[in-house]
């Protein structure tokens, strides 16, 4: 696995600026961020089960959770939340409604809305659905339930040290990305911009590469 030493050799070659230690680590943490936030990728992505008797409602009655991101270590985005696959649906739960967009309202998959779009054209709460609000996941199910799956992608792990490993799966498989942007990062520094902006020309290059690997999600 990369680390940031292996990694700022390399991006010392770049820019025969091996005395630029510390702005060098820096570029390099910033470029994998980076690189991570530009899309999604399929070994970012984490499924949980969520317990939800470990979550208080919000009111006795109301299947509506509000839980913390901090429960979900290096959250960046959410994918899906859905009922398990081997959950039964009750009988009680009414048949599915039609909606004016032609779809079931009834799904076993909750609908990812905004904080402001809870109703749909009728006025009417949509049954089941998740938001993220500043640092907090919440919930509204149809229905009591024990068990809620919820898929997101995390963040890279970064370490301080850098001899520890760095979880990325762009420096596992694809490290040129991370090296060329850190390059361009450190010529921004100390002021090369001709320079900086050649190897910035490189960023939207290589992450249609890496979206053509099988780190990509449509591979």
């Amino acid at each position: 696995m990369a680390t940031l030493a292996t990694l700022a050799d390399d991006v010392y070659v770049l820019t025969n600026r091996p005395d630029l230690v510390s702005e060098t680590r820096v570029a390099l943490r910033k470029a994998i961020m980076k690189l991570h936030s530009a899309d999604t990728f399929k070994r970012d992505l984490v499924t949980q089960r969520l317990q939800m008797a470990l979550y208080a409602p919000t009111s006795p009655g109301l299947f509506r959770w509000v839980i913390q991101l901090s429960d979900f270590p290096l959250f960046r985005r959410p994918k899906f939340l859905r009922y398990p696959p081997e959950l039964a649906i009750p009988v009680q739960i009414p048949a599915p409604t039609i909606d004016y967009t032609g779809v079931a309202r009834w799904q076993r998959e909750f609908k990812e809305v905004a904080a402001d779009q809870l109703f749909d054209a009728y006025s009417s709460e949509w049954l089941n659905y998740f938001y993220v609000a500043g640092s907090s996941l919440v919930i509204k199910a149809a229905y009591g339930v024990d068990y809620l799956d919820f898929s997101y992608y995390k963040y890279p792990t970064i370490p301080t040290s850098t001899s520890d490993p760095i979880v990325s799966c762009i420096c596992d498989q694809y490290p040129d990305a991370a090296i060329e942007e850190a390059a361009g990062t450190v010529f921004k520094m100390i002021g090369k911009d001709d320079e900086h902006a050649r190897y910035q020309s490189l960023f939207a290059e290589n992450i249609a590469i890496l979206r053509g690997t099988d780190l990509g999600e449509g591979v």
